[in-house]
């Protein structure tokens, strides 16, 4: 098995799990709660020791997964496809890159928008 878990995290769990289990051991009543708690810390103290989560290994799996799913279901999410249009590959104006000439294109449009719609007179005290 290979180590899917951090150093860090294996000895967070493993001192999760001697806790837990020594909460357990230490109550007087056994029941369904104190048999959970038991299992619970000597799971978490296996992973401490061995580096490998079985959850962590699924959730990895079902990312894995997902993503090759989706980039065979979208061509637009492989690069092969992404192709740009004419309009994408004009020239920067003013040596600025294309993605900050966008942006000022859009907050100039945004600035004359908000002139626009600033009424001419407000309303004030001396108007009252």
């Amino acid at each position: 098995m290979k180590n899917n878990i951090s150093a860090p995290d294996r000895y967070l769990r493993l001192m999760t799990g001697l806790m837990a289990y020594g909460s357990a051991s230490a109550m007087r009543k056994g029941g369904v709660g104190k048999s959970l708690l038991m299992v619970f810390g000597a799971m978490k103290v296996a992973e401490g020791v061995t580096g490998w989560c079985p959850v962590t290994e699924l959730v990895e799996r079902l990312n894995r997964t997902e993503s090759r799913d989706f980039q065979h279901s979208n061509p637009a999410a492989q690069p092969s496809a992404r192709r740009r249009s004419d309009g994408d590959r004009r020239e920067p104006e003013d040596g600025r890159n294309l993605k900050t000439q966008k942006r000022s294109d859009y907050d100039r449009q945004s600035r004359s928008a908000d002139a626009d719609s600033i009424p001419e007179h407000t309303h004030t005290d001396e108007d009252v």
